[in-house]
């Protein structure tokens, strides 16, 4: 199995702030490594508390 990666983001103006930089890095890395990047996927978390 490849190894998989995970990144949060406060929200989604940060998300975008980062994703030069991680295209980037991923490009770098995966050309060191001799791997390819299948796919890159985001996904929406959200959080929610019960407070007492």
């Amino acid at each position: 199995m490849a190894p998989q990666r995970i990144s949060l983001w406060e929200d989604e103006r940060a998300l975008s702030a980062s994703s030069e930089a991680a295209d980037r890095i991923r490009s770098e890395t995966s050309a060191e490594q001799h791997m390819k990047i299948l796919e890159v996927e985001e996904f929406q978390v959200l959080r929610s508390e019960i407070k007492d």
